[in-house]
Parts: structure tokens; sequence; C-alpha cells
């Protein structure tokens, strides 16, 4: 809600009046309202008589047990809310084009994020509070976030990286925000793969069965990074180049040879349709995959950093995966 205080939208109501009401009307508690508002609830119950007084009628009923709202309460909340809201709206737009704020944010990513409760969730928080910018989501087929920042076909970019993430990659001129949301990880194989019965694997298992490499097209960091060098106990991990573009779709026959193996996140088979002759299997030790934001650090706007501030403010409440 808005934060000007003394300003007056009729009769020498005050705006903090009307958000007082407003709070109180959906907590029904004087203490929850003082502690939303910061306030304490001496001064909550005596803006709300102030409002009464300019109304001309009580707005709320109370006793030392609840409170509810009056007839009159109720039809002032009914109209007052959407009018408030709209001027909320209209105030924070004006402020995110002073802050010079582009009009849309561009956000691409490849399927896997698609359905990524947090990704959804930040992006409403963001419109919500930079009303004057619309974020516009672009789904990729291919892992080439670095060149589709390069060609200005997105802002940002939104991929799975091995936790913990970099700063940036400065091969590429990129930095990296930090995850908006983790998951584990799984290994796709073809059901005649000698670990596809598994419950669970190891990447210990993964010394003597060998996983594919990172497309040779992808960025250095990223083919780097995406496999563990190491099990646990020391041993390296067994990686073979294959010769795959990155499109999921031609993974299929690579893996159903059962000569190799995939890592990737789990619940991938949840979002790319794959045949029933691929499983996941989980991989119980594999550091987790962090949701992360890349952008060209010589292309951070104003917009961008606006954006990364709701992610950061949001990375303090719960996640949604």
């Amino acid at each position: 809600m808005g934060r000007a205080v003394g300003a007056t939208v009729w009769g020498g109501v005050e705006i903090r009046e009307v958000e007082t009401f407003l709070v109180l009307a959906e907590e029904l508690h004087f203490g929850r309202t003082a502690a939303r508002m910061r306030v304490s609830v001496a001064r909550v119950s005596q803006t709300v008589r102030l409002l009464e007084r300019r109304v001309g009628g009580a707005l709320f009923e109370r006793t030392s047990r609840r409170v509810w709202l009056t007839g009159l309460g109720e039809s002032l909340l009914v109209e007052l809310r959407p009018a408030f809201a709209e001027l909320d709206r209209t105030l924070a737009a004006a402020a995110g084009r002073a802050r010079g704020l582009a009009e849309r944010l561009r956000i691409g990513h490849i399927v896997t994020v698609e359905n990524v409760p947090r990704l959804g969730e930040l992006i409403e928080e963001f419109e919500r509070r930079c009303p004057s910018t619309r974020v516009r989501r672009l789904r990729f087929d291919l892992l080439d976030y670095v060149g589709s920042l390069h060609r200005d076909e997105v802002d940002l970019w939104f991929t799975w990286w091995p936790t913990p993430a970099p700063d940036g990659d400065p091969a590429t001129g990129l930095r990296c925000g930090p995850p908006i949301s983790t998951c584990g990880r799984s290994l796709l194989v073809g059901r005649d793969h000698p670990l596809a019965s598994r419950t669970w694997i190891g990447l210990a298992d993964l010394v003597e069965h060998p996983v594919m490499a990172m497309p040779k097209q992808g960025p250095a960091l990223f083919r780097e990074r995406w496999i563990p060098p190491t099990a646990p106990n020391g041993a390296p991990i067994a990686v073979v180049e294959v010769e795959w573009p990155g499109h999921f779709h031609e993974l299929p026959p690579i893996l159903e040879r059962g000569e190799v193996g995939w890592l990737t996140i789990e619940g991938f088979l949840d979002t790319v349709s794959m045949p029933r002759t691929v499983v996941a299997v989980p991989v119980r030790d594999a550091p987790r995959f962090g949701l992360v934001p890349w952008w060209l650090a010589d292309r951070e706007t104003p917009t961008i950093r606006a954006f990364l501030e709701v992610a950061e403010d949001l990375e303090r409440t719960p996640a949604g995966r």
C-alpha cells in the first residue's frame, strides 16, 4: 500500500487513515494492525476514531475479544479497496518511471524452468512493485543463454546451475545472481542401462558408468561446472563427449543405447516429454542445482537491478520449491 504520510484524499482525510482502515478491515485485530503499520495500538485506535469522525459514523464494532466491520464499514471497504489499489498502482508506476525503469523486461529460460513456482512468484511481485514494467517470458530450446543475451534477445536468463553459483563469468562478460530456487539431481538413462533399475545412486556410481559432457556449444564455465569432477571418495567421474547440440528431443536415441547417462535436475521428466524408454534415477549425494539469473555486466539497467532487488527480498521468505 502507499506510504505517503500527511497527504489528503477527501475532506481532510489522510492517506494514512485510509491505509489503517484497510489493514484493520483485513486483520480485524488492533495488535496485528499496529504491527503491520509499525505503530502503537493506541495510534491505530486514534487514527480509526479520527476517520470515523470525518466519515460521520462507526466503521468498526469492538469488544474486548473481537473486532468486526459495521454495515457502513463494509460498504466503505467494498468501494475503497479497489480505488486505493489503483492509487497505489498509479503512484508506484510514476515512481518506476522516475527510477528509469523500462516498459518491459525480457526473461529467457528453457523448458525445465517453465513450471518453477518461485519464478512465477518473483515476476508477479516485481510487476506489483513496478507496475510500469511488464515482464515477458521467452522459452528457448537450447542452453545458449550467452548467445541469447549477447544478441539482445533477452535481458535476463534463468538457468539451473550447480551450487554454489559463481558471481559471474568474465570470459563471456556475464554476471550471476543468487539462486531463487533449488532442486536435487537425477541421472537420465535408458531402460537397458545398468543403473536404470536402481532406486537411487551416488556419485561414486558415475566413476564406472560415464555421463555425457555438456554440449560443446555451451560456455566453457557451464561445461566445467555442470558435472562434479570427482565422487566423494576423490575418484574422477567418467565423462564422455557425445555429439549432441543440446536439443532435448535428441536425447532419447542416445540414452536408449544404454552406454551413457545424462546428469540433470530432478523432475526433468515432469517438464520434458520423453519416451518410456528413458528413466530418471535420483543422485543422492550430488550438490543441488540452483535456479540463477544471468545478465550482461555492461548492459545492467535500473530495471534489471529492480528485479534483482525483489529477488533478494523474496529470498528471505520460504520458497515454493
